[in-house]
Parts: C-alpha cells; structure tokens; sequence
C-alpha cells in the first residue's frame, strides 16, 4: 500500500512547479495552491508527510530537484 501511495504522489508531483525559497526550502505550486517544503525538517504545508510518513507530491517535487531518491524518506513506521 506503502509504494501504491508513494507512486501517485510521483505521478502527481510531475505536474507540480518548484521554485527555491532561500528563507524554507521550496515553494511548490500544485493545482493553483503553493506549499511550502523544507527537506531539513521534513515539512510540507500540506501536511500529509507528517500525517502519513510518506513524501506528498510536493515534496517528491522538491526532492526530484535535488536529485535524490523520494522512497528514501518513507518513515519505517
């Protein structure tokens, strides 16, 4: 179920555009909201990482532009 969730939101983050916030992190507009990403404390706005574990589509976003591996940070919980 882990990897069924962590795909869509790979899917869904294609579609995303990422702009670099020297003051958080990210900004990441998705379907006409922005959100707010900061990958060293693991926050999103949308706060669906906290919530599941699992990277949401802004912060795959936000990972993809930095070249790392998404599937990395799924909590192992």
């Amino acid at each position: 179920m882990t990897m069924k969730v962590q795909n869509d939101n790979t899917a869904r983050s294609m579609k995303c555009s990422i702009e670099w916030n020297s003051n958080t992190g990210y900004e990441v507009l998705d379907r006409g909201y922005r959100h707010i990403v900061d990958l060293s404390k693991q926050y999103c706005s949308c706060r669906a990482w906290i919530l599941k574990g699992i990277p949401c589509p802004h912060e795959v976003a936000a990972l993809h532009h930095k070249k790392q591996e998404p599937i990395n940070y799924i909590s192992h919980w």
